[in-house]
């Protein structure tokens, strides 16, 4: 763990942080991971984005993007991995993804 992360993740976290703006500098090195094992590409785009984004709590999410970008690049189905990370609970669950897709339903009519 890099000095930097550790000395940012002890205060008051900056929320600015934790946003979608870390998932931009984590699709790169998710394309450079690619061909090694979803393990291998989720852990190192963490510590990649430990190290300019120093707010632990954006390591789950980051580990879902990593793993659904991963699956696809690899052959997976991105809907198939869309209904499948919504269900995660970081993300509100199965409950949560229920909800999506009755409101996908919806407007599909």
């Amino acid at each position: 763990m890099s000095h930097r992360y550790t000395e940012k993740s002890r205060g008051p976290g900056d929320s600015q942080l934790v946003v979608v703006g870390a998932l931009s500098p984590a699709m790169p090195w998710i394309l450079h991971c690619a061909h090694h094992s979803e393990d291998m590409c989720a852990d190192n785009t963490i510590g990649f984005i430990k190290a300019t984004h120093p707010a632990s709590s954006l390591a789950p999410f980051i580990d879902i993007f990593s793993r659904l970008l991963h699956g696809v690049l690899n052959g997976r189905d991105l809907r198939q991995e869309v209904v499948r990370v919504l269900g995660h609970s970081e993300l509100g669950g199965p409950g949560k993804r229920q909800m999506v897709l009755s409101m996908l339903d919806k407007a599909a009519r």
